[in-house]
């Protein structure tokens, strides 16, 4: 990261309101981080096998970076407590960029760090997380914080099932740039981020073309009591699952699901829906690039919390779309217990590749303010 982040993220701060100023406070904070000096009786070690990570994290000291060697890994790698400083980073680096360590496990999870903070995790795969009986995830933050997640990738998940490509549990502060993500669980998320806030999801790419049609699989989940404050920017999905981003979710939260996140500058193509609220408030889907979603463009649902779906935004999209590739598709598909009418609609751009020209008509009470259409 460099420079041209903080540019990126100026603009949007000309364009967007105060939730997107925090979450460029917290971009220029980050990137800081990314580019500050270590500290000067930092060491470098390499290692090779999965209990050298484990045994080199746990005597590690802020500041210390950790190279990963090429190879396979093919244990589960499981660290709890382990902490640097904001002022020095703990790291964890693949040691060739161009050639980075593959961590592989048949059991709940392949690479999992909990109870820790102020670490940096650049260049792993994971991959093939879950048992038979049971779901897992490939890589996974859990009760940390201020946490950086980059260059990485996950994917070639088998087993069916909610069984997520990389988890965020409970974790706030974190940052996930320049990952991808493919083949999770059919009913999982590529990136299932839990009672979280404070966070950044920037420059990732979402993947799976090979999804089955009516699976469940999200894109961002976002969702619980803590879900707020968060920001998804210039993220490309492609066929990205059947809600690419989900705002709120089956989170079991005693209020909104979700609230103040903003989805900004993504492009989305394909898949079965572009963005979903569930149970959420407050949330910003804007200035995205949606092109032929393959049955809805957007989806209002009641995820069985107390609070209905509310006061959110879908303003300033490019919509491109035309014949919904999936049965029962159209523009919005609202369910019962939400108020798609509390929505703000404003200065949307749409083109119906069947019928150039026209502006899609909304649910009743949707109103849009100042549509255009080609």
């Amino acid at each position: 990261m460099g420079g041209s982040t903080s540019v990126e993220f100026a603009a949007a701060i000309f364009l967007e309101g105060r939730t997107v100023k925090r979450i460029a406070l917290l971009t220029a904070v980050t990137t800081a981080v990314l580019t500050g000096a270590r500290a000067d009786l930092a060491a470098d070690q390499t290692v090779y096998t999965v209990d050298q990570l484990r045994n080199a994290l746990y005597a590690a000291s802020p500041g210390d970076r950790i190279y990963v060697a090429p190879g396979d890994y093919d244990s589960r790698l499981y660290v709890d407590g382990v902490h640097g400083t904001a002022d020095s980073l703990l790291e964890v680096v693949a040691l060739d960029p161009n050639n980075r360590p593959v961590f592989e496990s048949g059991t709940y999870a392949c690479f999992t760090l909990i109870n820790s903070s102020y670490i940096l995790v650049d260049g792993i795969v994971g991959q093939g997380a879950g048992t038979i009986t049971g779901d897992g995830n490939n890589i996974e933050f859990a009760q940390s914080h201020h946490m950086i997640l980059k260059n990485s990738h996950s994917g070639e998940i088998t087993v069916a099932g909610n069984s997520d490509g990389v988890k965020f549990a409970s974790s706030n502060n974190i940052l996930m740039y320049n990952c991808t993500v493919d083949e999770w669980g059919d009913g999982g998320s590529a990136v299932d981020i839990m009672n979280n806030h404070n966070s950044l999801y920037m420059r990732n790419t979402i993947a799976y073309p090979t999804l089955p049609i009516g699976a469940g699989a999200n894109g961002f989940q976002s969702k619980g009591n803590y879900a707020y404050e968060a920001g998804f920017y210039k993220n490309r999905f492609e066929d990205g699952s059947s809600r690419a981003q989900k705002f709120g979710g089956s989170g079991g939260s005693s209020g909104w699901e979700a609230y103040d996140l903003v989805a900004m500058g993504n492009t989305f193509h394909l898949g079965e829906a572009a963005v979903s609220y569930e149970s959420s408030t407050n949330c910003t889907f804007a200035y995205n690039t949606l092109v032929d979603p393959e049955k809805w463009v957007m989806r209002i649902l009641d995820a069985g919390g107390p609070y209905e779906a509310a006061f959110s935004h879908f303003d300033r999209n490019l919509v491109k779309y035309g014949a919904f590739y999936q049965p029962g598709g159209g523009i919005q598909n609202i369910s019962s217990g939400t108020r798609p009418e509390t929505f703000t609609y404003d200065e949307n751009y749409w083109y119906d590749s069947t019928h150039p020209g026209t502006i899609p008509t909304l649910a009743p009470g949707c109103v849009q303010n100042s549509p255009a259409g080609g």
